[in-house]
């Protein structure tokens, strides 16, 4: 169920034949969370995961420039004025998508019945969407916001003077 919902909302695919490029499949498991309504059950994947000698898919990452403002300046910041706003983009790095030829390095294994294991019943699946947890998610959420903020600077002149007075 959790894995049809995924497919619907176009946040997992199953991959097509391999290919040539490479290949990667994270370690993932299951994170419980009684007290929220909606989201009681979230797959949590492992970039960090990796075998004995081996490199993990955040050790084959580049983490890119840090974009993220300094946390002591923008704390500064709050004080400066009577009210203070903050915000929050839901799901941020679902919201990005990972491009085509870079789907394969974030493959991972289903099966629906872990008590009645068969492996013709497993699945294989790929994100997407950007992963939380990557060594190159923040960068990659940090440019997506600024080059936004870029496309739209004419169209919302004071919005965007705002926001990236903010960054």
């Amino acid at each position: 169920m959790i894995i049809q919902k995924k497919i619907l909302l176009n946040l997992i695919e199953t991959p097509k034949l391999q290919g040539s490029s490479p290949t990667f499949y994270l370690p993932h498991t299951c994170a419980k969370r009684l007290d929220k309504t909606t989201t009681k059950i979230r797959i949590v994947f492992d970039g960090s995961s990796h075998g004995e000698n081996q490199l993990s898919l955040n050790d084959c990452l580049n983490s890119g420039v840090n974009l993220n403002p300094d946390l002591l300046e923008l704390i500064l910041k709050f004080r400066e004025n009577l009210i203070a706003y903050t915000a929050d983009i839901e799901k941020a790095f679902l919201q990005i998508e990972l491009h085509e030829q870079d789907r394969d390095v974030a493959r991972f294994f289903w099966t629906e019945n872990l008590n009645d294991y068969d492996p013709k019943n497993l699945q294989v699946y790929r994100l997407t969407r950007v992963l939380f947890g990557l060594t190159s998610s923040p960068f990659m959420l940090a440019a997506t916001i600024r080059h936004h903020l870029k496309k739209y600077k004419d169209k919302f002149p004071d919005t965007a003077k705002i926001v990236e007075s903010s960054l």
